[in-house]
């Protein structure tokens, strides 16, 4: 028999001997996830963007609020969140290059001296046996491990979803820390004014008080007129004392969310509160589907899938090729000289037969981790759509709230000024006159409130829609 004939003979064995490996292979059991993602399409959303969501833009840039832009920039550059998030992108990508490192080619340069003595009782024969000799060796070792059931690349694509889960829960950050600014930016000024408000309303009550305690003087009022306004100046304390409360509260948001320190926000100018109307029209819930966190729970949901199967691939047989080449001999003078070479080639196939379980719990665990997985992303999908109908039905409200309070600020400031006319006609008494300037004061200050829960309602909304401002319609 040639030797053809024998290689031919050889190669043919194989193929039951392969069969016979994967006969004994450990005994996968069902280990399949249940869980099943909500379609977007089934609640009227886009989902057509197959890549992941570009920032929208400066969204809070439409305020026209100088001091507001800086804050958020101040944010974005500096908040341990974004921080973290970067961090975890890198992560992902690292673990990324090193899977993708383990199914190449592995080359080592091996070098080592021993100085080795044998037993004089143990299997070697004398000369060897009780003697001192060396070993110089000088090689090249090359280790291959093939994929052939594609655990390698489930486990990379597992590490592409995350690195792309990764970037976008950073770009979700990246909207949330800025509406976050905004509404405590808004929250802070608002306070501020109605500081204001209230400190003009002290001041009528004042001269309300110095009146009401004239006319008591006087006999022409019983003491239980000045007493009451006494009693209202105890109530507005009060309520300057929550605003300004309120306001060391935003000041410390903003503290806490850009790193200035609070001095410095402290010092900042007392702006008017933005005219900004959001045309509820022009934007569009159908984005839904393309908010950041959303598509970051997309890929959570495929990095599980490939897990699945990366945990499916260890029931099959690991193959393996290796090789070595180097030089070998007791003396270095003997080293580099034709008769040291050495080398080896060494195939290797390793069959799970018995793990005790192991790697049907290793399937389950990561079945288990697809369902949550899928749970998760069902979760965040429902939040969505329910913040995003929050937020419409939260703007159109406080927008319309806002428009009354505004009509009701004009009826009160008419009123005001008709009786500032009266006053100095000597038409009406002071107290008169003090009663609809504070009238008025309470409807601005009302305004003032309608304004600002108008604008929060506006951010909450481009927070929920991810600074999508579409042209189509709902």
């Amino acid at each position: 028999m040639n030797y053809k004939t024998k290689h031919c003979r050889f190669r043919l064995g194989l193929i039951p001997l392969l069969g016979l490996f994967l006969a004994g292979c450990a005994n996968i059991r069902d280990g399949q996830p249940h869980a099943t993602a909500l379609s977007p399409a089934a609640y009227g959303l886009d989902n057509s963007a197959a890549t992941p969501a570009p920032a929208q833009g400066a969204w809070w840039k439409a305020l026209q609020q100088p001091a507001l832009d800086r804050l958020v920039e101040q944010a974005l550059q500096n908040h341990p969140s974004l921080t973290l998030a970067q961090a975890r992108i890198r992560q992902a990508g690292a673990s990324m290059a090193l899977t993708d490192a383990s199914d190449g080619p592995q080359l080592d340069l091996q070098g080592a001296h021993q100085r080795l003595r044998n037993s004089e009782y143990g299997l070697l024969p004398p000369p060897l046996a009780g003697n001192w000799f060396s070993l110089n060796q000088l090689s090249l070792n090359l280790g291959w491990r093939l994929d052939f059931w594609g655990k390698t690349r489930a486990l990379l694509a597992a590490a592409n979803s995350r690195q792309n889960a990764a970037r976008l829960e950073a770009e979700d950050s990246r909207n949330w820390l800025a509406s976050a600014v905004t509404a405590q930016y808004l929250d802070y000024m608002a306070a501020r004014h109605s500081l204001q408000l209230l400190q003009r309303d002290q001041a009528l009550l004042a001269s309300e008080l110095k009146q009401a305690r004239g006319l008591v003087a006087s006999g022409i009022a019983s003491p239980d007129a000045s007493d009451s306004v006494l009693r209202e100046q105890q109530q507005l304390a009060t309520r300057m004392a929550a605003t300004q409360t309120r306001m060391a509260r935003a000041r410390h948001a903003l503290a806490a969310l850009t790193t200035l320190p609070d001095a410095q926000l402290a010092s900042l100018p007392l702006q008017a509160l933005p005219q900004w109307q959001l045309d509820t029209r022009t934007l569009s819930t159908r984005v839904l589907a393309q908010r950041p966190d959303i598509l970051a729970q997309q890929a959570r949901v495929k990095a599980a899938a490939s897990g699945v199967k990366a945990a499916k691939a260890e029931f099959y047989p690991d193959v393996t090729l290796g090789a070595m080449a180097g030089l070998q001999a007791q003396n270095l003078s003997d080293l580099f000289s034709a008769g040291a070479l050495a080398s080896a080639i060494t195939p290797g196939i390793t069959l799970p037969l018995f793990h005790s379980g192991a790697l049907n719990a290793a399937l389950d665990a990561q079945s288990a981790n697809y369902d949550a997985a899928v749970a998760g992303y069902n979760q965040t999908l429902l939040g969505a759509i329910q913040e995003a109908a929050d937020g419409v039905s939260q703007t159109l409200g406080s927008q319309q709230a806002h428009a009354a309070s505004r009509a009701a600020l004009d009826t009160q400031q008419r009123i005001a000024s008709r009786s500032s006319s009266r006053l100095a006609s000597g038409l009406i008494a002071p107290s008169q006159n003090i009663h609809a300037q504070r009238s008025a004061l309470a409807a601005a200050l009302e305004n003032n409130e309608a304004h600002v829960r108008q604008l929060q309602a506006q951010t909450a909304l481009l927070r929920a829609l991810a600074g999508h401002l579409a042209t189509e319609s709902k």
